[in-house]
């Protein structure tokens, strides 16, 4: 009895796309093709070949194997060879798949985690923008929340209590639940005269230090809602620390925290000890030996520069320039934009773009032109780094950059030199290069 392809195809359930690739193997060959047509026929023979091909193929083994299991289908110690070695095969990849099941049952609980972390981040950043702008409307005095507190009457301060405990009662509505659980605390707390700061230093498992640092004592006489506006922008746009996988912890996560909190009037080793819980792991290793080293009498540009497998030329320039000239918390500001723009770019044309980036925003009256330069350079694209030692030299030498960039007309647009030229000429180089990032 003969079968046509498509029935041999629902009695085998093998595909005639399949059944012609076995053909092609010399592993089910057809009882019969017609030599007109070309229509190929099977017989109970090839059911026996095609059913012994499917359950063989339960055991992972490829078609060469299958043919050999198949040509020798009466002799069993080679089909007992070819199973024990499938066996082999089967543990390992059982082992191997054991293992990434496991990996992956890890990420994904990781991922979790890190979901129900940024959800808690995002709430609380909600939480303290609501503050400070419930604090801002209630305030009856001046609108600007950094000089409202200071320009205050009498009368205003003794409500202070009750608005800032009216406030949090309000944003609290939209908190994580860590803080909801001891809101009702807290604002008893503030309406019986306690400071907001010291009373989230007492919450410490609920709070992170950098929010009891932002929330300082003196914000309550100075700018308490300016200080929580800061807060939520930051929680909103880093979120709280990788305490899970630690390689998540940015450069720029970690400059933006320490930037926040001196900018917040915390000293360098305090701003840096919280910083680091937003660092990689290379920073929260030798966080404690700079802390030591600081508080020996150490510089911190030193203590940075003798740890160049810990902090980059990029980094070590910025706080050795910040300390040299005074404005330390300035470029401790810049580092986090600056660093991200080397973590985000592999493009030469938005390296050129960064360089003159760098060239506007570290554009301050007390730094010379030729620091800004040597940072610059660090960002900037392959062409212009080949002559970084040309143009810092040639600035030291007193020359203009708009006439070193003329001697290098395959390195510079014509039209790159001519902005330069034009702010130099009006003294605002800065400007220039801003406008040169827009035109890039």
């Amino acid at each position: 009895m003969y079968y046509s392809i498509g029935e041999f195809s629902k009695l085998t359930n093998l595909t005639p796309k399949m059944l012609k690739l076995y053909q092609e193997k010399e592993l089910l060959i057809p009882a019969k093709v017609d030599e007109f047509t070309k229509y190929r026929f099977y017989n109970e023979s090839n059911l026996e070949t095609a059913n012994l091909i499917s359950f063989f193929k339960q055991f992972d083994f490829s078609l060469a194997e299958i043919k050999e299991i198949v040509d020798n289908k009466d002799d069993g110690s080679i089909v007992a060879e070819l199973l024990e070695k499938q066996r082999d095969v089967i543990e390992d990849k059982i082992t191997k798949y054991n293992f990434v099941m496991g990996l992956i049952n890890e990420k994904l609980i990781r991922r979790t985690k890190m979901t129900e972390i940024n959800s808690a981040s995002k709430q609380r950043s909600r939480f303290w923008k609501i503050f400070a702008k419930l604090l801002i409307s209630n305030l009856p005095i001046a609108e600007s929340p950094e000089i409202a507190e200071k320009s205050a009457d009498k009368e205003t301060k003794a409500v202070l209590p009750d608005i800032i405990a009216e406030s949090l009662q309000v944003a609290g509505k939209s908190a994580d639940e860590e803080t909801k659980a001891v809101l009702p605390a807290i604002i008893n707390e503030v309406k019986q005269g306690n400071k907001l700061h010291d009373i989230l230093n007492n919450n410490k498992v609920v709070f992170t230090d950098l929010e009891i640092f932002v929330i300082n004592p003196f914000t309550e006489t100075d700018h308490l809602a300016h200080a929580s506006n800061k807060l939520g922008n930051f929680l909103e746009e880093v979120g709280f620390p990788d305490s899970i996988e630690g390689e998540k912890n940015t450069r720029s996560k970690y400059w933006k925290t320490f930037g926040l909190l001196l900018e917040s009037g915390v000293t360098l080793i305090k701003s840096m000890k919280v910083a680091a819980e937003w660092a990689d792991e290379k920073i929260k290793m030798e966080t404690d030996p700079i802390l030591n080293e600081i508080n020996s009498g150490s510089d911190f540009s030193t203590a940075l520069e003798i740890r160049p497998d810990v902090f980059t030329k990029l980094e070590l320039e910025m706080i050795r320039i910040g300390e040299w000239f005074g404005c330390l918390d300035v470029t401790i500001r810049e580092l986090p934009n600056i660093v991200r723009m080397i973590e985000e770019t592999d493009s030469e044309t938005v390296k050129r773009q960064n360089f003159w980036k760098v060239l506007h925003s570290l554009s301050y009256p007390n730094l010379p032109l030729k620091d800004i330069l040597k940072i610059a350079l660090i960002l900037a694209d392959d062409k212009l780094k080949a002559i970084s030692e040309d143009i810092l030299k040639e600035i030291a030498d007193k020359k203009t950059l708009s006439s070193i960039m003329q001697k290098h007309q395959d390195i510079f647009q014509e039209f790159e030199t001519r902005f330069i030229a034009l702010g130099e000429k009006n003294g605002n180089v800065g400007k220039a290069a801003q406008d040169l990032v827009e035109i890039l």
